[in-house]
């Protein structure tokens, strides 16, 4: 069984903080709520799609070899990149494109691990789509 993921501001982790969650099934849900009814979006494997689903049409994004792709296309240039805790911008990891680095304390902008430069603490394993739904939610993604 998949362990659920909590995302927080920061890393007291107050329940009625949490800015969203990836529930059992793998429905990315606003707050504190349990239910996959509404999610923003839905992570099975190596897919994030839209809404509450997994329908193949339904597929929004691909994470394929460290790369992030549109929809289900890992043959197409590459939106991001994730490589030993970074996210870069394109088929990039040059340190100009970098967006956020991920640490077990916190999601950070760039490569300061400042607490006033973490953008969220995610509670649990995350896998990398889950990682990147989450910043898709979060509105961190241009």
């Amino acid at each position: 069984m998949k362990a659920q993921i909590l995302v927080y501001p920061d890393n007291r982790l107050f329940f009625t903080d949490m800015l969203v969650n990836i529930n059992k099934e793998g429905a990315l849900v606003e707050g504190n709520r349990t239910s996959s009814e509404g999610a923003m979006c839905t992570v099975r494997e190596n897919k994030v799609y839209r809404g509450w689903s997994y329908a193949e049409q339904e597929v929004l994004f691909t994470v394929n070899d460290n790369k992030i792709y549109s929809g289900n296309e890992d043959f197409s240039i590459p939106l991001y990149t994730i490589k030993d805790g970074k996210f870069y911008r394109g088929n990039s990891t040059k340190e100009e494109d970098l967006l956020y680095t991920w640490l077990r304390i916190g999601v950070f902008k760039g490569t300061s691990t400042s607490p006033f430069d973490r953008v969220c603490f995610i509670q649990g394993r995350a896998t990398q789509a889950e990682y990147f739904a989450v910043l898709l939610a979060l509105g961190l993604l241009e």
